[in-house]
């Protein structure tokens, strides 16, 4: 798959991969009440699954949908 514009990346909190600055994070579109919208990065912890990581902000140009995990 290709890198594809994130103008048309998904804004319905699904994650994707995205490339910002030269580094790879997986992020979703949130919408923040105070802060706004943003792409916010997700971590993963194990006792969790995945987390907003809500204390930054990202500003991807570029993202692709996410592997599916192996089996």
């Amino acid at each position: 798959m290709n890198w594809l514009p994130i103008e048309c990346a998904p804004k319905d909190g699904e994650d994707i991969l995205c490339y910002v600055d030269d580094y790879l994070i997986v992020c979703r579109w949130n919408e923040f009440e105070d802060d706004g919208t943003s792409w916010c990065p997700q971590v993963w912890t194990q006792q969790k699954g995945w987390n907003d990581y809500q204390n930054e902000l990202h500003y991807p140009t570029h993202w692709m949908p996410l592997p599916k995990p192996p089996k």
